[in-house]
């Protein structure tokens, strides 16, 4: 799951408050993370 993860397209969304969020979905997984001011706040992925 970690090399899927590593290899995957991450896309960019608004956030709910502030930061970046950006999503993946792969054949055997998917997540999301929030990031601000180039930190990586919070990730979290998930097998399908």
């Amino acid at each position: 799951m970690l090399e899927e993860i590593a290899r995957s397209l991450f896309e960019k969304f608004d956030p709910v408050g502030v930061g970046e969020d950006w999503r993946y979905e792969g054949k055997l997984s998917l997540g999301k993370g929030l990031s601000f001011e180039g930190d990586l706040i919070h990730f979290s992925a998930f097998g399908k």
